[in-house]
């Protein structure tokens, strides 16, 4: 049997997409979500 993939959305309200460092920001420190954007998969083109 194969291991099913763990998968974490992470979600925000007002957040803009150049204030994350793994998008080129330096406006704030995201050293967490960069690790996670670095190690993960991105979806940077959905709209909900």
């Amino acid at each position: 049997m194969s291991k099913q993939p763990n998968i974490v959305l992470i979600m925000s309200d007002d957040l803009g997409y150049e204030v994350i460092g793994a998008n080129g920001g330096s406006s704030y420190k995201t050293p967490s979500i960069d690790s996670m954007a670095q190690q993960g998969m991105r979806f940077e083109n959905a709209h909900v």
